[in-house]
């Protein structure tokens, strides 16, 4: 398996920066390269790894790391000269231990015109050693596409897969009626003050809840009418650092990838996200820690009928794909639509 392309599918906060951390901490002569999406993501790696006492640095163009077992760049970072030389020096000396692609469905996120050097990543495998991708949602439906783009057939890879649903989280979708498109805004508010102060009051201090709102201005708003926290990705780094000080922050799906945060209680999104696969993420912020938690959807306009609500999902997220038994709840239908081997 040494040499053969490692894709590893599980939940989030299931432990996969184990999957690197551990053999770079028992080989410690070596080097473990980990590209991670957003720079944002770096600081809270490097704090994890110092605290298990495993040597780490972060890839920066004016200083070479020196003896560290794990070093984080960014995708871009990565195909640059500079750090194409690094990795150079560290195969000729044989200390070179393997590549790790953290959050590596967003591989498939990259286009000509929007961070394209995703889509490059699949490259370094030509260096001869280790790719280890790492991921919580690559649908089955996509996993010919991520095989074409790192270069690999799927008959090469090691498929590791895991459940990715947990089962201390409730998924549940609330429905509110409108009597107009121009009340839902107001409609939707309302509903999500109400489900927030009830729930601030059933988990208490210091639970935190995310609200997820899908456009930045619907995002400033909500936090304003809340008198909270907001996140999105077009803001400074230094506010960004800042969104955990209350119990309460909405956000974009910039808040949807790698963030680490044990206590999160309940994580509402206002209106249906795009993807399952984002859906899987952001829901994925809620009870890391393995407690009870929920992912509540609030949606204008549907029939309050269960079943209902879950066809919905599957209407919408299941790409044409049919056979799903939706009476069997939203656990079902999330790891029947994400996972090779769903739930029964």
């Amino acid at each position: 398996m040494n040499k053969s392309p490692i894709v590893v599918v599980m939940g989030t906060g299931t432990g996969k920066s184990l999957c690197f951390m551990l053999p770079a901490a028992s080989c410690p002569g070596g080097v473990t390269v980990v590209v991670v999406p957003l720079v944002s993501l770096q600081g809270d790696m490097l704090d994890r790894c110092r605290k298990l006492n495993i040597s780490c640095a972060e890839w920066r163009s004016d200083r070479v790391p020196g003896n560290v077992s794990i070093v984080f760049t960014t995708p871009e970072s990565a195909m640059m000269k500079r750090f194409q030389d690094y990795i150079e020096s560290l195969r000729v000396t044989a200390r070179l231990d393997r590549f790790v692609i953290d959050e590596g469905h967003t591989i498939l996120e990259g286009t000509r015109t929007f961070r394209p050097t995703l889509r490059e990543l699949g490259g370094l495998a030509l260096i001869g050693v280790q790719m280890v991708y790492l991921t919580a949602t690559l649908p089955p439906t996509r996993e010919d596409a991520l095989f074409s783009l790192i270069n690999t057939r799927r008959e090469d890879v090691v498929m590791i897969q895991m459940r990715i649903t947990r089962t201390n989280v409730a998924y549940s979708v609330r429905s509110i009626s409108s009597a107009s498109a121009g009340e839902a805004t107001a409609a939707v508010t309302l509903a999500t003050r109400e489900i927030v102060n009830q729930k601030l009051e059933e988990y208490p201090w210091p639970a935190k809840i995310i609200i997820y709102c899908q456009r930045v201005e619907a995002t400033e708003a909500l936090a304003e009418e809340f008198g909270c926290d907001a996140y999105y990705r077009e803001m400074s780094g230094l506010r960004r650092d800042q969104y955990g000080d209350g119990r309460v922050i909405v956000a974009t799906n910039a808040l949807g990838l790698g963030i680490d945060v044990p206590d999160i209680r309940v994580v509402l999104h206002i209106e249906m996200p795009f993807e399952m696969a984002d859906y899987a993420q952001q829901s994925g912020r809620a009870g890391r820690d393995g407690l009870r938690s929920e992912a509540i959807i609030v949606r204008v306009d549907i029939k309050a009928d269960e079943h209902a609500a879950v066809w919905l999902w599957t209407r919408l997220w299941m790409d044409g794909e049919t056979g799903i038994d939706v009476k069997k709840g939203k656990s079902y239908v999330i790891s029947a639509r994400l996972e090779s081997k769903p739930l029964t």
